[in-house]
């Protein structure tokens, strides 16, 4: 059996995981997410949020422990045809 963690890491990841929040964006949400693709080496557009916040105000998600946004999730629905979802 392959592990990928220690007894200890798992019990801290799971203590964390007990923290942790999901909260709908707003616009000042996606752009703090956005910054922080940013400086991981994505290309993030220079107006991708307010666009993206435009197509659907209402599919960004961000998951926070405490009051610190640690990654994002976007679902969304385009033109009733195209479902979209992503995860940073």
């Amino acid at each position: 059996m392959v592990t990928y963690m220690s007894d200890t890491s798992s019990t801290k990841l799971s203590s964390m995981a007990s923290n942790l929040v999901f909260k709908q964006l707003d616009l000042t949400g996606l752009r703090v997410l956005i910054d922080l693709a940013l400086t991981e080496g994505w290309n993030p557009g220079l107006s991708d949020a307010e666009l993206f916040y435009v197509a659907d105000e209402s599919g960004f998600y961000g998951c926070f422990i405490g009051d610190e946004l640690m990654a994002g999730v976007l679902s969304s629905l385009t033109m009733m045809t195209l479902g979209l979802w992503g995860f940073s």
